[in-house]
């Protein structure tokens, strides 16, 4: 079934779903990288890895929405 109009619509649903799932993603990795950082007994390559992950997926949710922001 096709609707008219709609495709604009699920192109932002997309869009939004993309970013919100970076946003999420990227959160997570900072905050376990704040937990890990403050455990004892983690390897020291744990948390600085979390936060590389993290920092990289902020990074690209951040040029994302200026990417998008001057369509």
């Amino acid at each position: 079934m096709d609707i008219r109009g709609i495709r604009p619509l699920e192109r932002t649903i997309r869009i939004v779903a993309r970013q919100l799932a970076l946003a999420i993603t990227a959160g997570s990795a900072l905050v376990a990288c704040g937990a890990t950082a403050a455990a004892q007994h983690v390897a020291r390559w744990v948390p600085i890895t979390l936060g590389v992950v993290g920092g990289t997926l902020a990074l690209i949710l951040l040029v994302d929405l200026i990417r998008r922001r001057n369509e």
